[in-house]
């Protein structure tokens, strides 16, 4: 699952996540963890795909989770860390 990417973090220089991923509830907190784990750990990270739609939805989040919070959170501190790879249609939800 997610969980079994966090002992590769500080092993790697980059990261891609969204593919594949779904949107199970369960599977989109873990993803938020992880993603601030790895800007914490000042790696780099690509968000695509399901990626994107985690980052839309902690966005649009009233009130957020905490991991959404955090999310959000880290990426406003480390915006170089982190690429965003949109289609129109994504576009528009992180607008």
């Amino acid at each position: 699952g997610v969980g079994a990417v966090g002992p590769w973090v500080p092993r790697c220089d980059a990261f891609l996540v969204g593919p594949g991923l779904g949107r199970d509830p369960a599977v989109m907190e873990a993803t938020a963890r992880l993603v601030v784990e790895i800007i914490a750990c000042n790696r780099r990270v690509v968000l695509d795909a399901d990626g994107l739609f985690i980052l839309s939805s902690a966005l649009a989040a009233t009130p957020r989770t905490p991991s959404q919070e955090a999310l959000v959170a880290a990426i406003k501190s480390s915006p170089e860390r982190v690429i965003v790879t949109p289609n129109k249609v994504e576009f528009e939800r992180l607008c």
